[in-house]
């Protein structure tokens, strides 16, 4: 084997290399930023909360919904996200019946490009 060296090394001292200077608890802090859980804000019946969004977010002050619609057959299913302010090449979504997006309970219809779907969930996203 022409070329290769095969060097041998202990366990014990690359255990030692690999710590360094570390052994000094103040060169490693905790975390110093405390955590508090707080119950989330309830929400109206029917709406769920997307599990990253924040507990005191609720459909007065949020950024974006998620709704699950379906053609009123029954066949198909779509997701499509919300925001409140929406880009001039958004697509909209006109509640039929009710006045704003965060208005919309599952069961509620809508129009999206001239067809007509029903809501069959709410997600509170952002």
């Amino acid at each position: 084997m022409a070329g290769y060296r095969h060097y041998k090394m202990r366990w014990s001292s690359c255990i030692a290399e690999s710590r360094g200077n570390n052994r000094d608890p103040m060169k490693s802090p905790f975390h110093s930023t405390p955590v508090v859980r707080t119950p989330p804000l309830p929400l109206p019946e029917g709406v769920t909360r997307y599990p990253h969004a924040s507990p005191d977010s609720t459909l007065a002050n949020c950024w974006a919904v998620r709704l699950e619609l379906h053609k009123p057959s029954g066949a198909g299913s779509i997701g499509w996200i919300v925001w409140r302010d929406p880009t001039p090449k958004a697509e909209r979504i006109k509640p039929l019946g009710k006045e704003r997006i965060t208005d919309l309970r599952p069961g509620d219809r809508v129009e999206v490009r001239g067809a007509e779907f029903v809501v069959r969930g709410v997600e509170l996203w952002r």
